[in-house]
C-alpha cells in the first residue's frame, strides 16, 4: 500500500506536469502567432488564417487598463493578463473557453507589430466573425488595422 506521503508526492508531480504542459502550449501559441504576423507582407488577412491554435475571442486592451478591468472584461483570472504601462504598447489576448491561449504584450518596435481594433465599438472580436485586417509595414513594424 502506498503511504499518504507518497500519494501527495505523486499527486504533486501530476499537477506540476499538467501545468507545465499547458504553459508549453501557451508559449508555442504565442511564438507561432508572432512568427506568422512577422511573415506578413502589405496585404489583407484574417486572424483565423494566421493562428495555428483554436480560439473563441481576441481582445485588444487600451493602455493603462488595469489587470482587474482586463479580468472583468475577459471573465478570466490568469498570470498571462497584464496591464500595459505606456500609450504605445500592444496588449492582445486570445481566449478559448475560460483560458488564455495566447497573449502578446509589448512595444511594437520590440515585438515587431501592432494590432488595432479601433472603430468597431468593442475591444473583442469573435473567431466566427473572421475579421479582416489590413497589414502595412512601416519602419520595420507590421501594423494591423481592422478593415471596414
Amino acid at each position: 500500500m502506498i503511504s499518504k506521503h507518497k500519494k501527495i508526492i505523486i499527486l504533486a508531480v501530476f499537477i506540476l506536469s499538467y501545468f507545465s504542459a499547458c504553459e508549453i502550449i501557451y508559449i508555442k501559441n504565442c511564438s507561432d502567432f508572432k512568427r506568422s504576423v512577422l511573415k506578413l507582407k502589405d496585404e489583407k488577412v484574417t486572424l483565423n488564417d494566421i493562428t495555428s491554435f483554436s480560439w473563441d475571442s481576441v481582445y485588444s486592451f487600451d493602455p493603462y487598463e488595469s489587470k482587474e478591468e482586463i479580468e472583468k472584461e475577459t471573465g478570466i483570472k490568469s498570470l498571462h493578463l497584464r496591464e500595459s504601462v505606456s500609450e504605445d504598447m500592444t496588449n492582445i489576448v486570445f481566449v478559448k473557453g475560460k483560458k488564455v491561449v495566447c497573449a502578446v504584450y509589448g512595444y511594437p518596435k520590440n515585438i515587431g507589430f501592432n494590432m488595432s481594433f479601433y472603430g468597431i465599438g468593442s475591444n473583442c472580436i469573435n473567431s466566427s466573425k473572421n475579421a479582416v485586417f489590413i497589414v502595412e509595414e512601416k519602419n520595420g513594424v507590421k501594423y494591423m488595422y481592422l478593415s471596414d
